[in-house]
């Protein structure tokens, strides 16, 4: 009988081990070390300026790259061109090509594996923006405006199984604090070992001036990232 419990309890760990480090459900990928990112956006706002509201559409795409300098610390880069237009306003069919430049640095105090969808994501960043409009209407061609900022940025990201991820995150000026701010939702999967796709929304709204000037927006974003 003991010689039986033996041959059993052998079967067992061996039946455990083959499920364990066979089966892909239970296999865990390497993190990755970095991405490169293909992205595009499309939203709606509306810009109050000396108590009139201006209503516009901006469409963008971006390309960056991300990589981890440790397991917890990345740098970020991207190049965001957008064209945001007001023709459906009082603004004489106004429209503005920007141009930005954005980098970022994030600390993880967690992170999910993108290749599994599992774990859980939580970091915080600072972001430096710099951009460039330029503009013109029916009548006029106005003068190049510079501008750049500085943001806190954090996120959280779940993994959920099967490759897919949801997350959340707060983007909000250091001058405004949280006065400027974007909220973030997002769904991700992962189409292969390398392939990730993303889809989200978010709302902002920049922090009111002296004379209560601000802008609200709405929209929608699509993303595409090879990791490696």
């Amino acid at each position: 009988m003991k010689k039986q419990n033996n041959k059993y309890a052998v079967a067992s760990l061996l039946a455990a081990f083959v499920l364990t480090f066979s089966n892909p459900v239970f296999a865990k990928s390497e993190l990755h070390k970095g991405s490169i990112n293909f992205g595009s956006s499309q939203f709606d706002g509306d810009e109050r300026v000396s108590g009139n509201t201006h209503g516009f559409e901006n469409s963008s795409s971006a390309v960056g790259a991300e990589f981890f300098l440790t397991e917890q610390v990345s740098f970020n880069i991207s190049k965001d061109t957008a064209k945001q237009d007001y023709s459906t306003s009082r603004l004489n069919n106004l429209t503005c090509d920007i141009d930005t430049t954005a980098l970022g640095l994030r600390l993880h105090s967690s992170r999910v594996n993108y290749r599994d969808g599992t774990g859980t994501g939580l970091s915080i960043g600072i972001l430096s923006v710099d951009g460039k409009a330029d503009c013109e209407d029916d009548y006029f061609i106005y003068p190049t405006i510079d501008s750049d900022s500085e943001s806190i940025v954090f996120t959280w990201e779940k993994g959920v199984g099967n490759g897919e991820i949801v997350s959340l995150s707060l983007v909000s000026d250091t001058d405004d604090f949280l006065d400027d701010r974007r909220f973030s939702f997002g769904l991700s999967k992962i189409l292969n070992n390398d392939i990730f796709v993303g889809i989200g929304v978010y709302i902002a709204e920049t922090a009111e001036d002296t004379n209560g000037n601000n802008t609200e927006v709405t929209g929608i974003t699509f993303s595409v990232s090879y990791l490696f």
